[in-house]
């Protein structure tokens, strides 16, 4: 009888050690989460600002194109800034909808797989927006 209560005790004991790897590798997983979570956050907000700033200068360059529309010269230079202007703001937005789009619940590789596709992203954007700069 005392090896059956043993071997009770000892599944017993097993299913809890079970439970508390579980909850640790929760624990573990919603700290790394929260780091993740957080730096992209800050990242959007960086990225709606860019946008807002991309915005008004199109704006600005607009009306500068409609004011100075006799002059083929200065109508060029805003045709091509507006041009690359465009370019970036698509390129803004197009980062906030991957960091939206970005599944927290995925597999960690799929989601380090997501990040570096937003990091190769904004490499490429500032890649362009340096050769933008006259």
């Amino acid at each position: 009888m005392e090896l059956e209560e043993f071997k009770a005790i000892w599944n017993e004991y097993d299913k809890k050690l079970d439970r508390t790897l579980q909850c640790n590798a929760a624990l573990v997983r919603s700290l790394t989460l929260g780091k993740v979570e957080s730096t992209l956050w800050r990242h959007k907000l960086v990225l709606f600002a860019e946008t807002l700033v991309g915005f008004l200068f199109a704006g600005f360059l607009l009306d500068l194109g409609y004011h100075s529309w006799q002059e083929w010269d200065i109508l060029i230079a805003v045709g091509v800034l507006l041009a690359l202007t465009v370019g970036g703001l698509v390129g803004c937005i197009r980062q906030i909808q991957l960091v939206e789009d970005i599944d927290y619940t995925a597999p960690i590789p799929v989601l380090q797989k997501n990040l570096m596709f937003i990091r190769s992203h904004n490499l490429a954007y500032a890649k362009y927006a340096l050769l933008s700069m006259p």
